[in-house]
């Protein structure tokens, strides 16, 4: 027994230490008193590989994260660059070289002055400074044609209806069957023909003067539009419209008093008269204008002429920029120095009975450029609710006189305020033929209007 005894010690210790360590337990780690030991090393492994997993694993994801971040940067660095290299080949094409040099050093001003005000629509942007004062254009010579900054002659109106007559004829009417055709869309309680395969055919100008084109058709009013010769962003625009339900001397009445206007029409800042002229049936009126927020607000000085005919059954007013020397431009406020409109008004049966056509031709440039989409906006929205608004002031005022109870200051119905009458007692001035006839000839309603 005891041969076989150091027999076996002589075995373990010719195998060293890795074999006696192999045979025994794993050793425990020792930690200080009062802990818990950590596990033993046969987990220990699993544990390490897992970690290199995790670690192996977002290597990878962060990788990909990084590649999809880059991608998406460029991306949006492309996107960004197409996008400014489209707005400017825009402008560029809009705008010959000098005139955007000129946009830019407007835009530079700008800043400079209102450095806190940033707020800047691209409508104010593309056009001119309209601080800048604006160069007259010359005025009509001899029997040429009538710029679009000028009304045309201030008398003469007399066949003023027979020319909207004839320019609805040439335009919006069917020669085949003789109903309406179509503008831009259909309106109640209008016939429209059906000679296109049972459609409405397109209002297109046949006339000999086909620069006056079918704009829009809203409920009482046709609206057509000419470009301007010079300017390809500005129009005159001609309206004829009718109501049955408001009275010829009312819708005047709106039309002339100012005090009233402040009323109903929400655009007026200012609105009041610096002279008056009762012997040439005149007035020279202030009118500051609301503009949006991002522009400035605009003002017209312009000079105003009513005639009441009663041989023609007509009204007339007619309204022009002029100067005034109480009344010099403001800071902050553009004033519009090319504006000009031409109203007449017919009853249907009497003056103050209702029903009423009227005819409107004017030409309005604000100073400064705006898009073509903002241009058709706000002649296809603003111009009919004016309109409309000032039917519904005349309305009230026809209620007002039917029952006796007036609040609204009255202006060319009060008393001894209405014009003259041409025609009826012969204090009014009839327009001789000889002047009509060469107002006629210089082209009142041209091309070059």
């Amino acid at each position: 027994m005891l041969a076989l005894l150091k027999t076996s010690r002589s075995a373990a210790a010719a195998a060293g230490p890795a074999a006696r360590a192999a045979r025994l337990p794993p050793p425990l780690l020792l930690q200080p008193a009062g802990q818990q030991r950590t596990l033993s090393g046969w987990t220990a492994q699993p544990l390490m590989t897992l970690q290199r997993r995790l670690l192996a694993v977002l290597r990878q994801h962060s990788r990909i994260m990084l590649r999809l971040c880059v991608v998406q940067c460029e991306f949006v660095l492309i996107y960004r660059t197409r996008r400014t290299m489209q707005l400017f080949e825009l402008y560029s094409s809009l705008y010959e070289r000098e005139a955007l040099r000129e946009m830019l050093r407007s835009v530079r001003r700008l800043l400079a002055a209102h450095g806190r005000r940033l707020l800047l629509s691209a409508a104010l942007l593309g056009g001119p400074d309209p601080a800048a004062p604006q160069q007259e254009r010359p005025a009509d010579q001899g029997d040429g044609p009538v710029p679009a900054d000028r009304p045309p002659a201030r008398h003469g109106y007399e066949e003023e209806f027979d020319r909207f007559v004839k320019l609805c004829d040439e335009s919006i009417v069917c020669p085949d069957c003789g109903k309406r055709q179509l503008i831009d869309r259909k309106v109640n309680k209008v016939a429209y023909c059906a000679c296109a395969d049972g459609e409405p055919t397109p209002a297109v100008n046949r006339g000999p003067d086909a620069s006056w084109v079918p704009f829009i058709e809203r409920n009482h009013v046709v609206v057509w539009r000419q470009q301007h010769p010079e300017h390809a962003h500005l129009y005159s625009y001609k309206v004829f419209g009718s109501y049955g339900d408001v009275s010829a001397e009312a819708f005047f009445e709106v039309q002339l008093n100012t005090a009233y206007r402040s009323q109903w029409d929400p655009s007026v800042l200012e609105l009041h008269t610096l002279d008056t002229r009762p012997a040439e049936h005149g007035d020279v009126i202030y009118w500051r204008v609301r503009f949006p927020s991002m522009f400035q607000n605009r003002d017209y000085v312009f000079d105003r002429r009513y005639y009441v005919d009663e041989a023609a059954r007509q009204m007339t007013i007619v309204s022009r920029c002029t100067g005034h020397p109480e009344c010099p431009e403001r800071p902050g406020v553009v004033r519009v120095r090319h504006y000009w409109s031409v109203m007449v008004i017919r009853p249907h049966t009497e003056f103050d009975q209702p029903g009423l056509d009227f005819g409107l031709t004017y030409f309005d440039d604000p100073g400064t450029y705006l898009p073509p989409v903002i241009t058709n906006y706000v002649a296809a929205t603003g111009l009919p609710n004016f309109l409309e608004r000032v039917a519904e002031a005349a309305r009230v005022v026809q209620r007002q006189l039917a029952a006796g109870k007036v609040t609204v200051p009255l202006q060319f119905l009060q008393p001894g305020r209405r014009p003259a009458l041409a025609g009826s007692s012969g204090s009014g001035r009839r327009v001789p033929r000889a002047e009509y006839a060469a107002c006629s000839h210089r082209g009142e309603f041209s091309p070059a209007l």
